[in-house]
């Protein structure tokens, strides 16, 4: 089950995917509410509200990770620090980035946001519930807020603990990179916390099969395996990045296979280049030179039957001055920029010569594998 995502939507640029581990705990959280703790605290309402205030909770958990994971958003595109994407996990997101925080007091301050935002969303959920218990709201509808205030007041203290991939453990990255002035140390420090605690808390839920129930213990050890195994991916992402760092594009970049004759027809666009490479827009190549680029929605607004009719020149988007780059550029500075304009293919330019084709693909598959295959683990941090 650990290690399969899922796409839950797109938000503000932003793909979010959800974990197996976010899915198994949300549903685990709303059965513990439905059998355990709304009938224990209403114990007016029946099976059926019940369960439906369990349902209400597993969505709202959900939403609840989403808005304060799009706290973080808000604040690493304000620092500009662009993100692609954000996996939901039992506890909260990690993003997939294009580089690291410039100083410690921008981490701190991307750390922190996150808590803030679900204490602010458990405030205003519990002042709902008592706003709606003066007025006389439903039963069910108090019952639910009050749910949703707990749930977030959880979260916020749970992700406070000074365990990397969690917010606390990334301001305890922080306080580290400012006293030690060393990035990567204060990484495997924060990421052994993280990798420790996630254990620890799988093994604490077993004794609570006999005091707490099955689905809480259940979700505690999903919760500690999650938090095991992010701690481990953010660590890999980060020793990916350093190994990157000061490299140039002419080392990950694609040989120009990839680029689209300039003669191709419609079809041949379609069929050849943009399912095989899973590019909305590619780049186009006359004779060796770059000539543009082209666009999936400009072949869509051709009728299916006229593909062959078609070819590339007759569709060419001209390169504007944000759709190349050099083959000595930073690689870390150009994925960051691919990141932030949601930019999937870039012609590799040199002169007017189009000599090779960068795919974002590429770059984050050696960015995790480059991680993972160091072999260092958090764990033999001593």
């Amino acid at each position: 089950m650990f290690g399969k995502r899922f796409k839950l939507c797109t938000c503000c640029r932003l793909n979010v995917y959800v974990d197996a581990s976010c899915l198994a705990v949300a549903v685990l959280m709303g059965g513990w509410l439905a059998t355990s703790v709304v009938p224990f605290n209403f114990p007016s309402l029946g099976e059926q509200a019940c369960w439906l205030i369990g349902l209400g909770g597993m969505a709202g958990w959900l939403a609840s990770l989403l808005l304060h994971d799009l706290a973080h958003l808000l604040a690493a595109r304000r620092m500009q620090a662009p993100t692609q994407a954000i996996t939901l996990f039992a506890f909260g997101g990690v993003p997939e980035a294009g580089g690291e925080a410039p100083n410690p007091k921008s981490e701190f301050q991307l750390a922190i946001v996150g808590p803030i935002a679900s204490v602010l969303l458990a405030g205003a959920f519990g002042g709902l519930a008592a706003f709606g218990q003066a007025t006389s709201w439903p039963l069910s509808l108090i019952a639910l807020l009050s749910c949703l205030a707990g749930m977030n007041a959880v979260l916020a203290a749970f992700n406070l603990l000074p365990a990397f991939p969690l917010d606390g453990g990334r301001a305890l990255r922080a306080a580290l990179w400012k006293w030690k002035r060393d990035l990567p140390q204060a990484t495997r420090t924060s990421a052994f916390n993280g990798s420790g605690l996630g254990l620890a808390l799988s093994v604490v839920g077993l004794p609570l099969l006999l005091v707490g129930g099955l689905l809480p213990a259940l979700a505690c050890v999903v919760t500690g395996l999650s938090l095991h195994r992010a701690a481990w991916t953010a660590y890999h992402q980060f020793l990916g990045h350093q190994s990157m760092r000061g490299t140039a594009v002419r080392q990950y970049m694609r040989n120009i296979a990839v680029a689209v004759p300039i003669s191709a027809t419609v079809r041949e666009l379609v069929d050849d280049y943009i399912d095989r490479y899973d590019c909305k827009q590619l780049p186009v190549a006359d004779g060796g030179k770059f000539a543009g680029t082209i666009h999936l929605h400009q072949a869509l607004r051709i009728p299916n039957d006229d593909w062959e009719k078609y070819s590339v020149r007759e569709l060419l988007q001209p390169a504007g001055r944000h759709q190349k780059v050099s083959p000595g550029a930073g690689v870390i500075e150009t994925l960051s920029a691919m990141l932030a304009n949601g930019v999937k293919c870039l012609p590799v330019v040199e002169g007017e010569n189009l000599v090779g084709v960068l795919m974002r693909r590429d770059l984050l598959d050696h960015l995790y594998s480059k991680g993972t295959a160091t072999g260092a683990r958090p764990a033999t941090v001593g």
